[in-house]
């Protein structure tokens, strides 16, 4: 019978002594300089607290590990492997400078002990810790082999972890080289190379558990990090699906989350999964996330190669509109203003219209989607949650009745009302100078219908432009913070005016406004006066362009 699991301290030069190897299924190196930083930084200050010998009785207590021994053959890392591989980097960089500084012999030792070993039986060479098959042969030929040996060759990343892989390493190297260069001899330096060895190895220990049975080492592993201690959702889905798959469905699934970590940044792996589920069964909480799905998994049955090919099927649908990226310019221009807009909630409904639908049903839904956005957030400043759960529900819907009919006629009863609408948008202000510079944009286009002389793609460099300055010059207005932000005081400008022109007074910018090739910004030349008269006056006139934008197709 298997012991259900044991635990025990180690210290990390216990555990580099044995083959350890992370499965296929775990996440990627993950850890970002700040994190590197901050394990180089404890370090020292466990070394600087404790000076010349008194280190010797004290410990340094890193977390935990989760291993899975199954007696013959390497054990698993369920939890900890970037503990692990960090410690491995920055043994790796005390052995190139042990090598640098002549004694080759600690060189030596730290490349056969601690990073790699010889099985006298087996007559092979084994790397004592092997992480999973995206990062294992650029770790191997980065880290576990040492750049004195002859012919070697630096390898080419081609991922973003085998970029984090080579920060962490470049750090280790800059922080080991600042510090030896304030050393005197050579001796010294030895020194203090080796006490930098023996800390790592003798003196930071971590709480190992352990045991012989897979399901039992995953229950510890899913708890640690369910309570929020480490891994996010996808790794701990990922990690669930491949327990649960048939041998020879792993590769493939492999691949498959392949698409859903390519993702980048890694957070946006995390937004996918969630919202590709809310998509799926409407609002889910993100703390809930991995519970959830995991019980829907197991109540349906749901096969773990079918999930994970319809992840890697959305993932990509995910990615093109996270980069606007479409072959239909409509629905590429919709995409734009989406993303500009940091529209997020709308994402699942969105996943869901791409699953379901045809390019017009898309067309049309992503264009509803806006107005209700728009209606709802930017000009109506209404509360978010409400549109939040009302967006998650309608996405599930869609997705399992295909009705775009109902869809449409569910977002015009919870939308404002035309009424409403107007009425709001005609003393509404826009701080948010993404949202503005969209605005402003939609009402440019709908005075060009064919486009006109310009195209405003790029809106990230569009500039905008306060007619009514942020910092006047000469002096602010008596109600500057109630004026400064209406919709009817910005414009947008293809150049940006130097900041004294930027803050001057209306007569001074007006020659400039008139030379625009933007229509909205063209007209304020035509102005004679800017008062807050004349601000209410231009955003009365831009309410018959949201209408025409804003409205539901």
């Amino acid at each position: 019978m298997p012991n259900r699991y044991q635990s025990d301290k180690k210290k990390i030069g216990d555990l580099l002594q044995s083959r350890l190897v992370v499965p296929d299924f775990q996440r990627t190196y993950s850890w970002e300089r700040s994190i590197v930083e901050t394990f180089w930084q404890d370090l020292k200050g466990f070394s600087e607290k404790y000076p010349n010998e008194t280190f010797q009785r004290e410990e340094y207590f890193l977390g935990s590990v989760v291993l899975v021994d199954v007696g013959a053959g390497p054990r698993q890392i369920l939890d900890g492997q970037q503990r692990l591989a960090t410690g491995t980097i920055l043994l790796a960089v005390l052995r190139e400078k042990f090598h640098a500084l002549g004694e080759q012999r600690a060189a030596d030792d730290i490349q056969t002990r601690l990073i790699g070993h010889f099985d006298t039986y087996t007559r092979a060479y084994h790397k004592n810790l092997e992480i999973n098959q995206y990062d294992r042969d650029f770790f191997a030929r980065e880290i576990q082999e040492p750049a004195y040996s002859a012919g070697y060759a630096a390898p080419a990343p081609s991922i973003i972890s085998h970029d984090l892989i080579r920060d962490a390493e470049n750090y280790f190297k800059e922080q080991v080289g600042r510090d030896l260069a304030s050393i005197g001899t050579n001796d010294e330096k030895l020194r203090y190379v080796a006490r930098l060895q023996k800390i790592v190895t003798e003196h930071m220990s971590v709480v190992v558990v352990w045991s012989d049975d897979e399901d039992e080492a995953a229950t510890v592993f899913e708890t640690l990090n369910d309570r929020g201690i480490g891994l996010s959702a996808p790794d701990l889905v990922r990690n669930f699906v491949l327990k649960r798959a048939e041998g020879r469905n792993r590769d493939e699934i492999n691949q498959n989350w392949a698409q859903v970590l390519a993702i980048e940044p890694d957070a946006a792996a995390e937004d996918f999964l969630r919202h590709y589920w809310l998509s799926r069964a409407g609002d889910v909480k993100a703390r809930s996330l991995y519970r959830e799905i995991k019980a829907y998994i197991l109540a349906n049955n749901l096969p773990s190669l079918d999930l994970s090919r319809d992840l890697s099927a959305e993932a990509d649908t995910y990615a093109s509109i996270l980069s606007s990226d479409d072959d239909d310019p409509e629905m590429k221009e919709l995409l734009i203003g989406l993303n500009v807009l940091g529209a997020k909630p709308l994402l699942p409904p969105l996943l869901s219209a791409y699953k379901v639908g045809t390019l017009n049903d898309k067309r049309a839904f992503l264009a509803n989607l806006m107005t209700l956005y728009v209606r709802h957030v930017v000009i109506g400043g209404l509360e978010g949650s409400k549109l939040e759960t009302f967006l998650y529900d309608l996405a599930r819907r869609l997705r399992q009745n295909r009705n775009f009919v109902t869809a449409r006629a569910d977002m015009i009863r919870f939308a404002p009302a035309d009424n409403d609408f107007t009425a709001a948008f005609r003393v509404a202000s826009v701080s948010k100078a993404s949202a503005a510079r969209y605005l402003l944009r939609e009402i440019e286009y709908n005075r060009r219908p064919t486009g006109g002389e310009v195209q405003i793609n790029d809106l990230p460099t569009v500039n905008l432009e306060h007619i009514y300055p942020q910092n006047p010059i000469t002096g602010k207005w008596a109600d500057h913070d109630q004026w400064v932000y209406r919709l009817g005081n910005l414009t947008i400008m293809s150049r940006r005016l130097n900041t004294t022109v930027k803050n001057s007074d209306f007569a001074t910018k007006r020659p400039l406004y008139a030379q625009s090739d933007i229509l909205i910004t063209r007209e304020l030349g035509g102005e004679t006066l800017w008062d807050q008269a004349a601000i209410n006056q231009r955003q009365n006139r831009m309410v018959a362009d949201a209408t025409a934008i804003w409205r539901f197709v």
